[in-house]
């Protein structure tokens, strides 16, 4: 970092300064491994050392050095008070699972050197078909697939998982040393696991109430959209669209899709544009979308509501080509300038109250068009980047690539040679050497269409 001076937190002695470098990598590393340890329950020792400097610091007259010593104590015991003592000692994570309808959820707690030191609450869905035991495993293998979860000697559970040996198998090789799962019967293990069920019970009544009440507010603006639109139906699909491009290259454009007003991730779908390579024309773009979308019956079911990012030009460029393709849903544009809806053969467009649900949930689907688009354009242009454009000339390949290279200083000094010139480049024949200058002095649009050609997913 070129910070040139500490903050006010370094001046009250409530930072160390890193970023000015003021203190040394090996004294950072020592903070953090005491800050850790802290959060992990291991504060005895470190409550012990920070006695001894406190007395030695009082016997040296250093009382303000012993004062910081003091304090640091009072901390670290603070800490300690809100880690419930659950054991003498002991490492081990409680599990505990809680179900209704379709839905599973989990409590963890991280109980290190007999403290529990954090807990942590999960929640799945589309569970309705699976049994507790397939589920227990199935949570087993992601939650501790991650680099950043340390596994403890021993997890207790609320049942025995499916492939229970191989699980247990896999932990003690990620651990490298031994994991039992256990579920308990007596004792406090047994009360701890009894503890986490409730909680995951508790939990889960909870997330259901937001899940209903965020399914009333979703169902509600569908309903009052089909009031305001005039559609025959509630919009349980809506399709948007959008584009994206790099003044004319890379023209990209992207579906999503929501389903009963929440996203269908997974019936996303992604153009790389074959008609505007090189030519910025969004109108177009739109249409090609348009065209390939709705000609291709592979792609899903028909929607109930079409939203286009754009106004009265992008929904006059793709309508025509909607119908053509025999849809018959509403299709409407929604500008960004003013947040109007614009419909097909009707000139005023539609103005809806700026903190209305309608209008939320119509900008939640458009933005949400507008980043899948904008990630995937990314995506295109950092693949591009890594690339070499000598690598969309034919003929050209690793080895006279390099040749290349080695004999011209620049982009430029080969794009300037002449046929002759490129020639004399080891491992280039004439036919190559007129392929790279033609290459070059093509138009813009011809040399897009090559490179869209070149990288066709």
């Amino acid at each position: 970092m070129n910070v040139t001076r500490p903050c006010l937190q370094y001046h009250i002695n409530l930072c160390s300064a890193p970023c000015c470098n003021l203190v040394s990598q090996e004294k950072y590393n020592e903070y953090v491994k005491k800050l850790c340890n802290i959060f992990e329950g291991k504060s005895y020792e470190i409550i012990k050392t920070l006695k001894e400097k406190m007395k030695e610091a009082s016997e040296n007259l250093q009382f303000e050095k012993a004062a910081m010593y003091r304090d640091e104590i009072n901390a670290v015991k603070s800490v300690q008070q809100r880690q419930n003592i659950v054991s003498k000692e002991g490492d081990f994570d409680v599990i505990g699972m809680a179900r209704t309808e379709n839905y599973a959820a989990f409590e963890i707690f991280y109980i290190r050197y007999g403290r529990m030191v954090g807990k942590e609450n999960f929640n799945i869905s589309g569970t309705e078909d699976e049994r507790d035991e397939s589920i227990i495993a199935a949570f087993l293998k992601n939650f501790y697939s991650s680099d950043n979860i340390n596994i403890p000697k021993e997890i207790i559970i609320s049942k025995i998982p499916e492939d229970f040996e191989l699980i247990k198998k896999w932990l003690s090789g990620i651990r490298h040393n031994d994991v039992s799962l256990i579920v308990p019967e007596r004792g406090f293990k047994r009360k701890l696991k009894e503890m986490a069920i409730v909680n995951a019970t508790k939990y889960l009544s909870d997330k259901k109430i937001q899940w209903e009440h965020q399914k009333m507010r979703e169902q509600g603006a569908l309903i009052k959209l089909k009031e305001i639109l005039k559609l025959p139906k509630i919009p349980e699909r809506i399709e948007c669209f959008d584009i994206s491009h790099n003044q004319g290259s890379e023209t990209t454009g992207s579906m999503v899709v929501f389903v009963n007003g929440r996203p269908e991730k997974k019936a996303y779908r992604k153009f790389k544009l074959k008609t505007t390579q090189g030519k910025p024309d969004d109108f177009k773009s739109m249409a090609e979308v348009m065209e390939r979308r709705y000609n291709d019956k592979k792609i899903g079911r028909n929607p109930d509501l079409i939203v286009l990012d754009g106004g009265k030009g992008q929904l006059n460029a793709a309508v025509p080509l909607i119908r053509n393709s025999g849809i018959e849903a509403t299709v409407i544009g929604l500008a960004k300038r003013m947040e109007e809806i614009y419909l097909e053969n009707q000139t005023e467009p539609i103005v809806i109250d700026r903190h209305d649900e309608v209008l939320h949930l119509l900008q939640f689907v458009r933005d949400e068009s507008h980043r899948f688009v904008i990630n995937y354009h990314r995506q295109w242009i950092s693949k591009r980047n890594r690339e070499s454009i000598l690598d969309h000339i034919e003929g050209i390949g690793p080895v006279r690539r390099k040749n290349l290279w080695a004999a011209f200083r620049t982009l430029d000094d080969m794009k300037k040679a002449s046929v002759e010139e490129l020639q004399k480049v080891k491992g280039i024949n004439k036919k190559v050497a007129e392929n790279i200058y033609n290459f070059f002095r093509m138009k813009k649009d011809e040399k897009q269409q090559i490179l869209y050609n070149s990288k066709k997913d």
